[in-house]
């Protein structure tokens, strides 16, 4: 019991990850994300802006 439930608990892990490496790879695009666009525009106004 104690085997199965410890595969079991890998597969899932493995596949989480999958789904998490998948979501970065979208997230490496800034113009499909628009939050992620908004958070560029916001840092270059922080750039521009003099303190």
């Amino acid at each position: 019991m104690c085997l199965t439930t410890i595969l079991t608990t890998i597969k899932m892990k493995i596949h989480k990850g999958r789904r998490g490496n998948k979501r970065k790879q979208k997230s490496l695009n800034p113009l499909r994300d628009k939050a992620s666009v908004k958070w560029i525009k916001l840092e270059e106004t922080r750039k521009n802006t003099p303190l």
